[in-house]
């Protein structure tokens, strides 16, 4: 796919586009450090594919999957072994989705580790939850491209106690958690999980 036809190119500029490779595969990493100061790593390409959702998520059959990184995260950084886990995340959804001819959505979530095992030493969640934009929605609004509605999807890294709650009460509720404590899709390594033991209140 020619990179220029990629839907971010209709909603940003060429200055603040960049193309990244990561074992011979090509993502985009948008510069939003002067107004949210986040980036956001996605797929290139992704949206060529049309998914197989069910029949009322019919207009959800395009999407690019994205992770929105920290401002302080310098370009150079994610080079670094230590970050190899969002090319990997990336790919392994990307791919597996195409494989299986399937589709993912806003509330999927994907089991990524064993417990005890992390994403990396300073991103100590190990599990995805993938969502429409939230901090980001304005910029990351669904558009048109070549006839199809494109949607933006981010992964976002939660915990085994969040990743078991939304399995057992639903998007809603786990959303509804995530905006009382400020959660959202961008990457945050020293946030804690959005539920409390009531418990620890009388320790």
């Amino acid at each position: 796919m020619n990179e220029k036809k990629h839907p971010a190119y209709l909603k940003f500029s060429e200055k603040e586009l960049s193309e990244l490779k990561h074992d011979d595969k090509s993502y985009l990493l948008l510069d939003l450090i002067k107004s949210k100061n986040v980036r956001v790593l996605m797929t290139n390409g992704f949206s060529d594919f049309k998914m197989h959702p069910p029949s009322k998520k019919k207009h959800r059959s395009f999407v690019e999957l994205c992770f929105c990184i920290p401002g302080y995260w310098e370009v150079k950084d994610l080079k670094e072994k230590e970050f190899n886990w969002l090319f990997l995340w990336l790919k392994k959804v990307q791919d597996h989705i195409i494989k299986e001819k399937s589709w993912v959505g806003d509330g999927h979530t994907i089991r990524c580790a064993k417990e005890g095992e992390s994403f990396s030493k300073s991103m100590k969640q190990n599990h995805l939850f993938i969502c429409d934009p939230i901090m980001l929605e304005e910029e990351f609004r669904p558009l048109e491209l070549d006839s199809k509605q494109v949607y933006f999807l981010f992964l976002v890294p939660i915990f085994p106690d969040e990743m078991d709650y939304k399995q057992g009460k639903g998007t809603h509720f786990l959303k509804k958690k995530f905006l009382k404590h400020g959660i959202t899709e961008k990457l945050d390594e020293f946030r804690q999980t959005a539920l409390k033991n009531r418990w620890r209140l009388f320790r």
